[in-house]
């Protein structure tokens, strides 16, 4: 049904990515691939234990636009499990920072698989413990673990 909207932008060659951009599309799947298979919060198999592990901030009338903040939570997670995973999406072109006092204190830090990533401007992702406040690079998804702690 959308066809008539889709055909002219791909027969548009300005929108054709290039080789670079291809390969880099393609590390960042396989980098997420490897954050899902590294991180059992992301592999909740019932609906149950989604409604009980997930919470989402930043939401209401004074809601970030074009920024969902989502935390998986396992509180039997033992103390060397990542007990903890935030996910922050910034759809915008813009970097974005979030504060929340329910963060402050939090064990954080980014994914190992992030932290190593070939996007450099994903690596610049950041929590700052002391005020719970995230910086997120624009058009970025940054996945942040840590121990277990309720929030």
């Amino acid at each position: 049904q959308h066809w008539p909207l889709l055909a002219p932008l791909l027969a548009n060659p300005a929108l054709r990515p290039d080789p670079a951009q291809i390969a880099a599309c393609r590390a960042g799947f396989l980098e997420l691939l490897r954050i899902r298979r590294s991180t059992p919060l992301f592999r909740l198999r019932t609906a149950e234990q989604v409604r009980r592990a997930v919470r989402f901030f930043n939401t209401g009338p004074d809601q970030i636009a074009g920024l969902i903040v989502m935390q998986l939570h396992d509180p039997a997670a033992t103390q060397d499990m990542l007990g903890q995973v935030v996910v922050l999406f910034n759809a915008t072109p813009a970097p974005i920072q979030f504060c929340d006092p329910a963060f402050g204190g939090a064990e954080l830090w980014l994914h190992p698989v992030q932290q190593a990533s070939a996007d450099a401007r994903l690596r610049m992702a950041a929590f700052s413990q002391a005020d719970g406040c995230f910086g997120v690079p624009g058009r970025t998804t940054a996945v942040f673990v840590g121990a277990s702690r309720p929030v």
